[in-house]
C-alpha cells in the first residue's frame, strides 16, 4: 500500500493543518513575544498611540511590516501575545497553501500537498525563536502567492494576474528588504522560450506580460512611498530601510564564510529531507524525457534562479541568523516536493535504505519531532519576563515613559511602558553592530559608527518628555559593552538627575529625581532632526 493511501492520511489537508498547529503550540502558550516580534511590537505600540515609525520610533525593516504589527496588535491588544502567536500560525498556514497551491500547478496534486506539509515543518526549523512573526516568515506569504499567479499561465485575468503578482512581490519588500530580488527570476520567466510555447503567446506579449509585473511592483512601491511623503517620514524611511545596513566584514572576510559555512552546515543537518529532496528533483531534469520536471522546463528554471535569488538575499548581509533561511524554504520545499511524493506513490524507488517510503517518512517525522523538542525547551527557557520589565510594571504607572539603555526592547513590553525617546533601540547612539563577533568585543571601538545627529536628538527627545525610569542593561553585564560613563551626555543626566532605584538581572534602573532637566541638559537646537 503506498504510504498516501494510508487510513491517517485520507484526509491530507486537515492532516497537515493539525501538524501545523502542534508544532505552533509552544508559541500559541508562549505568554511574551518571541525574539524580532519584540522590537516590531514596540514600534506599533508607538504607532499605536500616535507615533510615526522612523520618526519616534527607530527601527530598520520596511514600513508594511510595522503596518501588519499595527493592525495585529490594534485588533489584538498592544500586549496580547498569544493573539500574535495566532496570527501567525494563520499566517504560516496560509503560505503553506500556496505552496501547495504552486506545487500542485507545477507537478501535481501530492507533490502540492507534500510541498504544504514540509512547509509547516521546516518553516520554524530548529531554533526556538524561529517561531517568531519574524520578516522572512512575513515575506514569505506575497512571495510565493506571486509565484502561484505567475505560473498560472491564466489566458482570461493574466492582465490583472500579473499586476497583481507584482504588486504582492513589492509587499514582499515591504515587509523584508531581500525580497525584492525574487521579482527577478519570475521576469525572466515571462520571457522564456519554455514560458512561449506553453501559453502559445508572441514575443511582444511576453515582453507586455514581464511589464504588467514591474508595473505592478512599482504601482505599490509608489503609492507606499506617497503614503510616507504625506505622513512626513519618506526620507528617513528610506534612510533606516535602506541605508543603515552596512556590516563591518565582506565576503572576502574569514567571518563571512566562517558564519556562512558553520549556519548553512547546521541548516543541511536539520533540514535534510528538503535539501536532500532538491538535489534529487533537481538532479532528475537530466533523465528521460526531464524526469519529474517533464513539460516544466521553464518552471524548473524558474525555481533554480529563485532558489539562487533567496541564497543571496540571505547571505547578502552577512550575518547568517538561523532566521534569514526562512526565506528559502518555500522554494526548497516546492522543488524537494515530486522527489518525496514519487517516492512515496511508489512511482520512483531510490537506491538506499533511508530512501524508501517507509524510512524516509520517519526521517520527516523524527525532525518534525526534534524541531517541537527544541522549540519546548527554548520557550521554557525563556518563560518568565525580564526582571527589570516585572519591576517596572509593579513600581510605575501606567503613564510613566522609560528609556532603555542598550538592545533589550522586551524591557518595554514586560513593563508594559512607552518609550521615551525615539531610540527603542541604542543603536544609533552606540554604533552597535548586528550579527557580528564584533558585537560583544568590548574593546573593538564602534564610535565612528554613531550616527551624525543622534545624540542631538535625544537630547531633543528628554527636553520634550524625560523619561521617568532609565534601564541600563549594559550595567548588568559581566564586561559592559557600552558603559553609560563613555557617553558623558547620559552619564552626566543620570548622575545628577536620576538616583539608583534597583539593580535587577536585566539591568540598573534609575528613576528620575526632578520634574524637568536643568537648562545645562537641554539641547540648544529643540527641532527634531532626521537622519540623512
Amino acid at each position: 500500500m503506498a504510504l498516501f493511501e494510508h487510513p491517517i492520511l485520507k484526509s491530507k489537508g486537515l492532516f497537515i493543518v493539525i501538524l501545523t498547529v502542534f508544532l505552533k503550540i509552544p508559541a500559541l502558550v508562549f505568554p511574551k513575544a518571541i525574539d524580532d516580534e519584540r522590537i516590531y511590537s514596540v514600534v506599533a505600540v508607538e504607532m499605536l498611540n500616535d507615533g510615526v515609525p522612523y520618526i519616534d520610533a527607530i527601527e530598520r525593516k520596511p514600513p508594511l511590516l510595522f503596518w501588519t504589527y499595527k493592525a495585529i496588535l490594534g485588533i489584538g491588544g498592544e500586549y496580547n501575545w498569544y493573539f500574535l502567536h495566532l496570527v501567525s500560525l494563520a499566517w504560516v498556514l496560509f503560505t503553506a497553501w500556496g505552496v501547495y497551491k504552486v506545487a500542485k500547478q507545477v507537478f501535481d496534486e501530492n507533490a502540492g500537498l507534500v510541498a504544504a506539509g514540509f512547509y509547516s515543518i521546516y518553516s520554524s526549523w530548529a531554533f526556538w525563536n524561529n517561531l517568531a512573526l519574524n520578516g522572512e516568515l512575513l515575506m514569505n506569504l506575497p512571495v510565493v502567492w506571486s509565484i502561484y499567479l505567475v505560473f498560472r499561465n491564466s489566458s482570461t485575468h493574466r492582465f490583472l494576474e500579473l499586476l497583481f503578482a507584482g504588486a504582492m512581490l513589492c509587499c514582499g519588500f515591504l515587509l523584508k528588504q531581500p525580497a525584492a530580488i525574487m521579482a527577478v527570476p519570475l521576469g525572466i520567466y515571462l520571457l522564456a522560450k519554455g514560458y512561449k510555447s506553453k501559453t502559445g503567446i508572441t514575443t511582444f506579449t511576453a515582453l507586455f506580460h514581464a511589464a504588467t509585473l514591474t508595473a505592478g511592483f512599482f504601482a505599490m512601491l509608489a503609492m507606499v512611498a506617497y503614503i510616507l511623503y504625506v505622513q512626513g517620514n519618506l526620507e528617513a524611511a528610506y534612510y533606516w530601510t535602506i541605508g543603515d545596513h552596512d556590516v563591518p566584514h565582506s565576503i572576502t572576510d574569514p567571518v563571512f564564510w566562517q558564519r556562512g559555512i558553520g549556519m548553512t552546515l547546521v541548516f543541511c543537518a536539520t533540514c535534510g529531507v528538503i535539501v536532500w529532496g532538491s538535489l534529487g528533483a533537481i538532479k532528475s531534469k537530466r533523465e528521460q524525457d526531464g524526469g519529474l520536471w517533464k513539460g516544466n522546463g521553464a518552471e524548473f528554471w524558474a525555481l533554480i534562479l529563485l532558489l539562487v535569488s533567496a541564497l543571496i538575499g540571505l547571505s547578502q548581509p552577512g550575518r547568517f541568523y538561523p532566521h534569514y533561511y526562512i526565506q528559502i524554504v518555500p522554494i526548497l520545499c516546492i522543488v524537494s516536493a515530486p522527489y518525496f511524493s514519487a517516492i512515496w506513490t511508489g512511482r520512483r524507488k531510490e537506491k538506499g535504505w533511508l530512501l524508501r517510503p517507509l524510512p524516509s517518512a520517519l526521517w520527516v517525522g523524527v525532525t518534525a519531532v526534534g524541531f517541537s523538542i527544541s522549540h519546548c525547551i527554548g520557550v521554557a527557557k525563556h518563560w518568565e519576563p525580564s526582571s527589570a520589565g516585572q519591576y517596572l510594571l509593579t513600581h510605575s504607572q501606567p503613564a510613566d515613559e522609560i528609556f532603555v539603555w542598550g538592545q533589550s526592547s522586551n524591557i518595554y513590553l514586560d513593563a508594559q511602558r512607552k518609550a521615551a525617546t525615539r531610540y527603542v533601540a541604542t543603536f544609533p547612539l552606540t554604533g552597535h553592530i548586528f550579527g557580528s563577533p564584533l558585537t560583544w568585543d568590548p574593546t573593538f571601538d564602534t564610535s565612528d559608527r554613531i550616527l551624525p545627529g543622534a545624540w542631538d536628538n535625544l537630547r531633543a527627545d528628554f527636553v520634550k518628555a524625560a523619561p521617568q525610569y532609565i534601564v541600563d542593561c549594559d550595567a548588568a553585564r559581566a564586561v559592559p559593552r557600552y558603559p553609560i560613563t563613555d557617553f558623558k551626555y547620559l552619564h552626566a543626566v543620570i548622575d545628577n538627575c536620576y538616583s539608583l532605584e534597583a539593580k535587577t538581572a536585566d539591568g540598573y534602573i534609575y528613576k528620575k529625581k526632578i520634574g524637568r532637566l536643568p537648562a545645562s541638559y537641554r539641547c540648544r537646537n529643540h527641532k527634531i532632526m532626521v537622519a540623512t
